[in-house]
Order: C-alpha cells, then sequence, then structure tokens
C-alpha cells in the first residue's frame, strides 16, 4: 500500500490570500477612483445642466422681450429643476436722479423683482431686461444685455418687471408662464407728478434741462452691470462694492443762455470735444456802476477751477478783463493765461471793445471769442516763460495761414533772420519765440478756445468764478451794475438730451 500525500496545511491558504488580496487591492483603486472621480462628474454634471439653464434664460430673456413689447403677450418656457431653486426676488432697486447745477431736482425709483435660479453657489438670473449669472468666486458676468440704449443724445431705459410669484425645487421640470397687458408705465417723459425726491409735482419734459442725470442700481449682479455700461464710452461708471451698487453718470446739454444776469460761476459743463471751436457763443455785456461814471478801471479775472488764486496761482485757467481809468471809450482788453504747475502760458491783453461812455456809467460788449485780430496785442509775457506745454495739436493750426502751425514757445525773440515766427525753423536754428512783431498773432478768442478744449480734457468741466482779489465781482459796491449780463451757447458732444424710461410689468407663474 502506498502511502498518502497530502499537500502543506499553507499552499490552500496562499492561494485564498492570493484572491484576498487582488480583491482588496481591486476595492481600495476601485475606491480611489470613485472617491476622486466621482466629484469631478458631478462637477461635470453641474455645469453641463448650468450651461443649459444659462441658454434656457437666454431663451426666455427673448420670449420676455416680445411679451414685454407686446409682439407676443403670452408666453412659457419649461426649465429643468435638477435639484436647484427657481424664485423671486426683491432685493434689487433702480434709482434715476436729474440734477440741476446745486441739487437733486427729480427723481425716479424702481423696485426691480429678479427672477434667479440657484443651485449651490452658482445662480443665473434675469433682472431689468437682462440675463446675468453668479459664479462661487463671487464675480457675476452678463448673458445677455438689458435694454439700455444710448447713442450720446438719447436715452431709452424700458426696465423689465414682474408681479405674481414663483416659488419651485426639487428634480423635476417646470414651466414658467408670463403675460403682458401690454400697458406699459411711462416714467419719463411725463405730464406733472410727484417727484419723490421733492415735495411738489413736477413736470417731466423732453429735451432735458439741468447739469447731469445719474442712474445708480443695486444688485447682486452689479459687477456685471458695471462692465456692460463700461463697454460704452459716452458714460462714467463708478461703482461701491460694500453697496452692491453701480452709478452711470451722464452729462446733459445744457440750455443756451442769452443775456442772463452776470452771477458767476460761469459753467461749462461740456464741450464738441470734436470740435476746434468747442462754444459758438462767450460774451459778457458790462454794464459800469452809475456812481463810478466813466472814471473807474475795470478789472475782472474769471477763473477755472474756482478755487484758483489767480495769475501765478495754482493751476487752471484764467480770463483777465480790463479797462484803465479815465473818461471816455478807453478800450476793453482781455488776456488769457493757462498754469500747469511750473508751465504758464500768458496770452494778451488783445483789446476787444470799448467802454462806451454815457454821462454816468459805461457799457461794454465783450465778445471773448472774437476772432477779430486788433493787431496790437502780444501772444506772450514777458514775465512768464514756457509756453510748449498745451500747444501741437490738430486744431493749433495757425488760422491766417493754415499750412503753419502755431508755435507757442518760449519767450524772448531769438533774434535770427532765420526765424519768421510762424513758419518752421531752418536747420540749426534755435527757436524761442511764437511770434515776432512782423507777424500776425492768433485772436484771443482763438486762443481762449484752446485752452477751454485743453480744461476740459485735462481737468473736466469749466466752472469760472469771480476772484475776489478784483474789485468787479458781482456784489462789491464798487462793482458792475446789476444791470450786466452774459451769453453762452453750448454744442456739447455725447451730451443727454432726450430721455425716454419705461416700466414694463410682466405677469409670472410657475406650474
Amino acid at each position: 500500500m502506498i502511502p498518502r500525500r497530502f499537500p502543506p496545511a499553507t499552499e490552500g491558504v496562499e492561494d485564498v490570500m492570493s484572491v484576498l488580496l487582488i480583491f482588496v487591492i481591486f476595492a481600495i483603486g476601485a475606491g480611489i477612483i470613485l472617491g476622486a472621480g466621482y466629484p469631478m462628474l458631478r462637477t461635470a454634471q453641474d455645469n453641463a445642466h448650468m450651461q443649459q439653464v444659462e441658454q434656457a434664460f437666454t431663451s426666455l430673456d427673448s420670449k420676455l422681450s416680445k411679451a414685454a413689447l407686446g409682439e407676443a403677450p403670452s408666453q412659457s418656457l419649461r426649465l429643468s429643476m435638477s435639484g436647484g431653486g427657481l424664485a423671486l426676488k426683491n432685493e434689487s432697486w433702480v434709482n434715476i436722479s436729474l440734477r440741476n447745477s446745486t441739487a437733486v431736482s427729480d427723481c425716479i425709483n424702481v423696485s426691480l423683482r429678479t427672477l434667479e435660479y440657484r443651485v449651490g453657489d452658482r445662480t443665473v438670473a434675469y433682472e431689468g431686461g437682462g440675463v446675468w449669472a453668479k459664479y462661487p468666486s463671487g464675480g457675476s458676468v452678463m448673458l445677455s444685455p438689458p435694454e439700455f440704449h444710448y447713442n450720446g443724445v438719447t436715452l431709452t431705459f424700458p426696465l423689465v418687471n414682474f408681479t405674481g410669484n414663483v416659488s419651485a425645487g426639487g428634480q423635476g421640470a417646470v414651466t414658467l408662464s408670463v403675460n403682458s397687458s401690454n400697458t406699459p408705465t411711462l416714467l419719463y417723459p411725463g405730464a406733472s407728478v410727484y417727484s419723490p425726491c421733492g415735495a411738489t409735482s413736477r413736470a417731466r419734459p423732453n429735451p432735458l434741462g439741468g447739469s447731469n442725470v445719474s442712474i445708480t442700481i443695486r444688485s447682486d449682479y452689479y459687477v456685471a452691470w458695471a462692465a456692460f455700461f463700461n463697454r460704452s464710452s459716452l458714460v462714467n461708471v463708478s461703482v461701491a462694492q460694500a453697496r452692491k451698487e453701480v452709478q452711470v453718470n451722464l452729462t446733459l446739454q445744457p440750455s443756451d443762455k442769452d443775456d442772463a444776469p452776470y452771477v458767476p460761476p460761469i459753467s461749462i459743463p461740456c464741450i464738441n470735444q470734436s470740435s476746434c471751436t468747442p462754444l459758438p457763443n462767450f460774451s459778457i455785456n458790462l454794464a459800469g456802476r452809475l456812481s463810478q461814471g466813466c472814471a473807474g478801471n475795470l478789472d475782472i479775472d474769471l477763473r477755472s477751477p474756482a478755487t484758483d488764486s489767480g495769475v501765478g496761482g495754482s493751476d487752471g485757467l484764467h480770463i483777465l478783463i480790463s479797462r484803465v481809468s479815465g473818461n471816455g471809450n478807453n478800450p476793453v482788453t482781455v488776456a488769457v493765461d493757462w498754469k500747469n504747475g511750473s508751465n504758464e502760458e500768458y496770452w494778451g491783453p488783445q483789446t476787444v471793445a470799448s467802454f462806451t461812455c454815457p454821462a454816468a456809467g459805461g457799457v461794454a460788449k465783450v465778445d471773448l471769442l472774437t476772432t477779430t485780430q486788433d493787431g496790437t496785442s502780444t501772444p506772450y509775457d514777458t514775465s512768464n516763460s514756457d509756453k510748449t506745454d498745451t500747444w501741437g495739436d490738430t486744431c493749433d493750426l495757425d488760422p491766417g495761414d493754415t499750412s503753419a502751425w502755431i508755435r507757442a514757445e518760449p519767450y524772448p525773440p531769438a533774434g535770427s533772420s532765420c526765424y519768421d515766427g510762424k513758419n518752421p525753423l531752418a536747420a540749426g536754428c534755435t527757436d524761442t519765440n511764437p511770434y515776432d512783431s512782423s507777424q500776425s498773432t492768433p485772436p484771443i478768442g482763438y486762443v481762449l478756445q484752446h485752452y477751454i478744449r485743453w480744461h476740459y480734457t485735462t481737468l473736466g468741466a469749466l466752472n469760472f468764478q469771480c476772484t475776489s482779489a478784483s474789485d468787479d465781482c458781482p456784489g462789491d459796491p464798487n462793482s458792475l451794475s446789476d444791470e450786466s449780463s452774459y451769453s453762452i451757447h453750448y454744442d456739447c458732444s455725447n451730451a443727454l438730451t432726450y430721455l425716454h424710461v419705461s416700466e414694463n410689468r410682466l405677469n409670472i407663474s410657475v406650474g
């Protein structure tokens, strides 16, 4: 009998352990893959769903526009919820304020209801006629623009708003239904209405009057609103992050003034930036006090900005109007001074009018934009040096010789035969004089137009005030008569003239 041999007891155990080890390795690998991959898969699914929601809201925007404008008063949209929530929020608003030179004269307040879909920390919303999205980082973007249209003259802003109630969530799909009565509320222009910014009713006319209009929007999507407004070069945009607000400021086309009482400040809030002559008219009718007769001096310093302290003072533009004392029709002269840091440019004085002298008092019409050259003025002052700061753009061609540039450069004259006052220098010549006595000088009105353009470009709107150092400011006992007046006409580019604002309410429900 042959003895039977059995395998060692460990052989079976080794096989089982091998299988178990393979299973454990597989389980661990599957767990790692599942643990790392599932969130990625879930994120991809969420992103795909949010893209679908964004597309659905963009489609909704088109439908709501048709409903609001009366093209199709009833609209509907199917939306998959996929675990998200849909609701109407009441946290946004719009304020439109109209200002005159000193304060808010009228305003319009509208509460905006926002239709918002939220899943996790991502949202998509329809608000004020536009579609917006916000991401976990807190940033927001515009998916579809609101109905805000501004061409530099006319602003049209139809605000789309909601009535009704919306509240939905879960995994299924819902149907949004929208209905419009096709009767928008016209907020501006309009007949006499009660203004929330004042205690009295007031009309809301076009064209606009005043100095500027501001539009402030409070919204969770204020960053995206600001980005939308900043796409236009016609508006000024500011953001108040802590309040979640964006503000748009628009300058108005001012009303022309003819023989308005001479009571500075005299404001030039906007100009035609594309024109070499940005103001069509700027003149002052000066009437002397009877007590002064014709013997008194005339000494006016109009300055902008109003904080300037006179010639040789802080930066800005000065218009200096003078007449020496004495009876008779003594001439009235105008000089222009510009200072920017260490650079100062002084032009004049140039005779622009005679102070007509009746038995008592005197009258002079001073055309500050005169293009007439009297032949006696000088374009520089020997006490000032640099005139190279502001001159040299395409508007600075010599008005008497359009093939030559006005050469506003330091005084004194070179005294060299190679320089004729306005044509380019010959090689090797040193130019130190803008003009010499043999050459005509630019009219003082031409010079003032130049500095008005330059002021607006570098310092903004002009606001001429009469310096307290002058004896001829209104209110001074030795000043001009109350019969003095001024005229100014405006030709503004990118100035708001017509405003159209409406609220288009849509009733929305979910089913």
